[in-house]
């Protein structure tokens, strides 16, 4: 037996969702049956899944300490946006993932524990992600409460992402795209179909010159790809992203990756532990490749 105490990040969740969190490797079937079974014990009782364990409680379980290895920290920059004892917003570059694939990759999330560590036994943790190719502004929570209310407060509509991007095309002032996505997980391709989830994307152009238009994207559904999969279904294709929009999306070639920007995270009104994000509005600067292509008047929108 394997015994621990309720941290203070653990406090208020369920027992099986913090036993899956420190025991990935363990079957969810085998956690269930082992509480089912009264071999997890809550202070020396039996449990529910559903119970809600509190700091300082121990807990017994049948199996060997959890492992200690998370993500590795990486030296290497991280441009801080915003951060307080909760929470970090950083500016992710393009070209750099967002988590390591392996444990020797480089990361921003690596770059963050390396720079901000594991305070109070908990490990820096991402609220969401941005693919590797995609820049601007990505959240970790520094403790458990904060980043369950972040998820919460994702879902429930009260942080509001919006996007950067420049397309191929004269792009109407204004619109919505709501077509369904799905997504093959073989060529990692979201596409248009009925089979797909409902996806939602609303855009206004911003400025227009030549051929291209720069534009904000606002998500209001979170599919993989949403944003690059719905621009090329309508005929504005992301410059650069050759994956979606072939090789019309080398109109510029010095676009080495699609020109996708995470420009804005705007928060509502935020519970009680963020409630100093209440109303608080972040901006990313443009990245250097959206600056190159951007007519030279327009350098203030930066």
């Amino acid at each position: 037996m394997y015994e621990f105490k309720v941290s203070r990040h653990d406090d208020g969740r369920r027992l099986d969702k913090v036993l899956r969190g420190l025991w990935p490797a363990v079957p969810l079937s085998a956690i269930m049956r082992s509480i089912r079974k009264g071999n997890v014990r809550v202070c020396g009782r039996k449990a529910h899944p559903s119970s809600r364990l509190r700091e300082g409680e121990r807990v017994s379980v049948p199996w060997e300490a959890p492992s200690t290895r998370g993500t590795r920290p990486m030296p290497g920059p991280v441009d801080v946006v915003y951060i307080d004892e909760h929470m970090l917003v950083a500016n992710k570059p393009a070209g750099l993932l967002s988590q390591p694939s392996s444990r020797t990759s480089d990361s921003l999330l690596g770059r963050i524990v390396a720079m901000y560590g594991r305070e109070g036994g908990f490990p820096p943790t991402l609220v969401h992600r941005l693919d590797r190719n995609t820049s601007g502004l990505v959240m970790a929570a520094l403790d458990g409460l904060s980043l369950r209310s972040l998820s919460v407060a994702m879902r429930e509509g009260k942080i509001f992402k919006r996007y950067w991007v420049v397309v191929i095309g004269d792009l109407p002032d204004r619109g919505e795209i709501d077509l369904p996505l799905e997504k093959d997980t073989e060529s990692n391709i979201t596409f248009v179909s009925q089979r797909g989830s409902r996806a939602l994307t609303r855009y206004r152009a911003i400025l227009r010159w030549k051929d291209f238009t720069l534009a904000e994207m606002e998500l209001v559904t979170g599919r993989p790809h949403q944003i690059r999969a719905h621009l090329a279904a309508i005929g504005y294709p992301i410059v650069g992203d050759v994956k979606y929009g072939g090789l019309v999306a080398r109109r510029w070639e010095n676009a080495l990756r699609p020109l996708l920007h995470a420009r804005e995270l705007s928060f509502g009104d935020m519970p009680d532990a963020l409630s100093v994000l209440s109303n608080m509005r972040l901006i990313a600067p443009l990245p250097p490749d959206f600056e190159r292509l951007l007519p030279p008047q327009t350098a203030l929108l930066g």
